[in-house]
């Protein structure tokens, strides 16, 4: 986004990580006009760009997140600039890899604290979801781009067996 439009990140303070909940905004963009109007995003990241940023720079905002903010959005001519501010090319288990590097990290001097434990990644898929686990029922998965293993895997909602690194679900 700097690079093309100008507007630089704004350091948040902390790091934004988790799955959060997104909305579509746009629902006749042929990104999204088939994606449900629901559907679960993972995010991480220590910086942001407001919805503000995005509208001053002339793009439309197509999917953002209440907590999150603007997930996806695309240039004023509406098709040649695709841009993500979350990670809809994570797996299930990317988040917590992340976190896992983070704790190394604190472990071995490089960080001040360990990283925040977000509660929603440690539950079940579903576990708390009003609507069950994303990808099922009414915030089920959709076709585009919430098929990238956000809405389809509750992303990083697993934790590791005592004594292993190896994922499974809890």
């Amino acid at each position: 986004m700097h690079f093309r439009y100008g507007p630089a990140a704004t350091a948040s303070g902390f790091k934004r990580w988790g799955v959060y909940s997104h909305h579509v905004v746009e629902r006749l963009h042929p990104l999204v006009n088939d994606v449900n109007t629901l559907f679960d995003v993972p995010h991480s990241r220590f910086n942001d760009v407001s919805r503000e940023q995005f509208e001053a720079a002339g793009l439309r905002v197509l999917v953002e997140s209440p907590q999150a903010g603007v997930h996806l959005a695309v240039s004023s001519d509406l098709f040649r600039v695709v841009l993500f501010q979350g990670h809809p090319e994570y797996d299930t288990i990317s988040l917590l890899k992340e976190y896992k590097r983070e704790v190394m990290r604190f472990a071995r001097g490089g960080a001040r604290g360990l990283p925040a434990v977000r509660r929603e990644l440690l539950q079940p898929p579903g576990a708390g979801h009003p609507h069950g686990a994303p990808g099922t029922g009414a915030r089920g998965a959709g076709a585009g781009h919430g098929d990238a293993g956000a809405a389809r895997a509750p992303v990083g909602r697993h934790c590791t067996t005592p004594g292993t690194t190896r994922p499974r679900r809890s």
